[in-house]
């Protein structure tokens, strides 16, 4: 099984993009009161995503936080989305 360092420095730069955006994402739906559906799933779908991928760049604690997140948002009541976010968000940035 390859290493992160042994993965194409194209897709290394990929993953790094993207977990860039998903931070930011984070961030922006840590800090609004009412967020739409579609932009919730699409934020899910990004962390499970992460979640499946993160281990393969040598980042198995993001990728478990990712997981957990996710599992959280799919079981809250969407007025409580917000605030779960808000609590991961360091855990996501330090992992």
């Amino acid at each position: 099984e390859a290493t992160a360092a042994e993965l194409p420095a194209a897709l290394r730069e990929q993953y790094r993009t993207r977990k860039t955006e998903i931070f930011a994402k984070a961030a922006r739906l840590a800090d609004q009161s009412s967020t739409p559906e579609n932009a919730w799933n699409g934020f899910i779908d990004d962390l499970h995503r992460l979640a499946g991928t993160a281990g393969f760049f040598g980042d198995a604690a993001l990728g478990e936080a990712a997981g957990e997140l996710e599992h959280d948002l799919l079981a809250a009541a969407a007025t409580a989305r917000s605030a779960l976010v808000a609590r991961f968000l360091p855990l996501l940035e330090r992992a």
